[in-house]
Order: structure tokens, then C-alpha cells, then sequence
């Protein structure tokens, strides 16, 4: 039934994760329990809400536009799955607007393989990412998957690596201005010491699996996830060449989503820059399942087990 509803690509169905979204949000006792209220609940919330909706939203073009899975809404299934294990866990808005700056960048950067444009996909991806990366400094290590899709979509050369740097250099720059007109004056110098002092302050002693996996969770959601890249690699593996491209770059996203949560972050609020992987692999694993009735038994169990660990009940 539920991969029946979502076989086809439809707007009605982005109705469900924003419903789904606010219930988890309203009625998150664990954020009311250091709150006023209701409304200051919902103000407090609407702003994550609202981006990881539109992260839903970029996600979907950038799978849709790149035939990284066929054309239909299981992703959004994918999403309702990820989002019902780990909401207590990114919460924080500056990691959730800053990962929409890498899947902004992404985009640009998966785009390089219509051949076109190489130029400003570029000089765009570096710029967004290290926009990202002035909110998140470990957002940063997504220029090694820009420089990766370069390499399979292009070629890493003197020009290719001058543009990354001058995305870079722009973004700080804008930044620098942006925050002398809406903030007050700051000297350069002042600038750069306190962005790498931010940058330093992110850094953790070292890897450790405690800062992945903080809870039941997040061992659940890496349980599917490794589940999902088996079953892809069992049934696709390297069967053609865009399978192998797109492997490289979800497992690249992958393992540096892995590495920032293991060695900067200790609480798992950056466990979102796992999502984009997340809807690919699992979308696939769907598309791959033939029992629908268990599909749906294990939608429905994961959903009913989600809001009853929200203490909803």
C-alpha cells in the first residue's frame, strides 16, 4: 500500500513529511520540558522545521535531475524514516541551515556531469560550501567530494583548482562584508583569528565511534544504512559505469558525514549530513523490495516506535 502511494512523483506527497514534521516538533516533550510553552515550542522549532523541510525539497530535485534513483517519492519515505530517529539529535538550526549550504553546493558539484557550464558549477560549489564551512568549519571537508566529482566528471587542473580557491576566497570575503553591514566593524585580522579559532574550537581530541553512535537510534539508522549500500552493492555493483560514478560520490558523502560526527562533533547534531546518502541507499533498497506487506509493516513499526520514543504516548 505505501509503496503503491509514493510509486509515482506527486506534490501531494510533500504534504505528509511537513505534517509529519510539525507533529514531531509540537509535541517533542523533551524541548518543552526547558520551554515556556507551546508557542515558545513551535517558535522555538519552526525554524528547523522549515529548513529541513526545503533540504527535502533540494534533495528531491538533486535526485530527481541526476537519475541517482527512478523517478518516484520514495525518498520521502527515506526522509520520514531518518527524521523520526534522529530529530532529538539535529536540532541545532546553524548545523541545519549549513548542511543546506553543502547540499546547495552538492547540486552544483553533481551537475558537472551534463558536460556543461563546468566553469561556474565549480566556482558555485566552492562557494557554498565554504559558506557553509564559515557556520560549520568541518563543512569544509566537502570540498574533497568537489574535487572528487571533478575528477570523475572532469579533470582536476590548474584552472579547476584556482576556481575552488577563488569560491573559497569570495565567500569569505562576502561574508567579511556582510558582517560589517548588518553586524558592526571588525578588522580583517579579527575576522580570520576568530574563524580559525571557531575552526580549532570544532576539532575533537580525536575519532572516536561514542561521538557516532550516542544512542539506540543512531545504531538503528547506520543499521539501515549499511543494509541498504549491501543490497545496492549485491544488486547493481559495478554492472555499468554511472553505477561506479554513483557509487564513488554517495559513499564519499557517506564517510565524510561519518568522520565529522566521529571527530568533531560529540552529541550527533551533525548526524544530517548523513541524509542525503540516507534517501539515496534506501530509496534504492525499497525499489528493490518485493514484499510490499512487509514494507509497509516496517514503515508503520518504525513510525508507531518513533513518536512512542518521543514519549507522544
Amino acid at each position: 500500500m505505501i509503496k503503491r502511494f509514493f510509486d509515482r512523483s506527486r506534490t501531494v506527497h510533500f504534504f505528509i513529511p511537513i505534517l509529519y514534521l510539525l507533529i514531531l516538533g509540537f509535541l517533542n516533550k523533551e524541548q518543552l520540558s526547558f520551554l515556556d510553552n507551546y508557542t515558545s515550542l513551535i517558535l522555538f522549532q519552526l525554524p528547523n522545521i522549515l529548513f529541513l523541510f526545503i533540504s527535502l525539497l533540494l534533495l528531491a530535485f538533486i535526485i530527481t535531475k541526476n537519475n541517482l534513483t527512478k523517478n518516484n517519492s520514495y525518498p520521502i519515505i527515506a526522509f520520514i524514516i531518518f527524521v523520526g530517529f534522529l530529530f532529538n539529535n539535529i536540532l541545532l538550526s546553524e548545523i541545519i541551515f549549513a548542511h543546506f549550504l553543502v547540499l546547495l553546493g552538492i547540486r552544483r558539484a553533481i551537475s558537472l556531469k551534463s558536460g556543461k557550464q563546468s566553469i561556474s558549477k565549480i566556482f558555485d560549489a566552492s562557494l557554498w560550501i565554504s559558506f557553509s564551512a564559515i557556520l560549520f568549519p568541518p563543512s569544509a571537508l566537502f570540498l574533497i567530494f568537489l574535487l572528487l566529482t571533478i575528477f570523475i566528471y572532469s579533470s582536476i587542473d590548474l584552472r579547476n583548482v584556482g576556481l575552488i580557491i577563488l569560491g573559497a576566497l569570495t565567500s569569505i570575503l562576502m561574508s567579511y562584508l556582510m558582517l560589517i553591514v548588518f553586524y558592526d566593524f571588525i578588522s580583517i585580522s579579527e575576522f580570520f583569528t576568530n574563524l580559525i579559532t571557531n575552526t580549532i574550537y570544532d576539532i575533537n581530541k580525536g575519532l572516536s565511534l561514542r561521538s557516532i553512535f550516542v544512542d539506540v537510534n543512531t545504531i538503528i539508522v547506520f543499521l539501515i544504512l549499511a543494509i541498504s549500500l549491501i543490497a545496492y552493492l549485491i544488486s547493481y555493483g559495478i554492472k555499468s559505469t554511472g553505477n561506479i560514478k554513483t557509487l564513488l560520490l554517495i559513499s564519499s558523502i557517506l564517510f565524510i558525514a561519518f568522520f565529522i560526527n566521529g571527530y568533531y562533533m560529540g552529541n550527533g547534531s551533525a548526524l544530517i549530513y548523513l541524509l542525503l546518502p540516507f534517501l539515496v541507499l534506501v530509496t534504492k533498497l525499497i525499489e528493490m523490495t518485493n514484499r510490499n506487506w512487509l514494507l509497509d509493516l516496517v514503515v508503520i513499526f518504525i513510525i508507531v516506535f518513533n513518536l512512542i520514543n518521543q514519549n507522544l504516548f
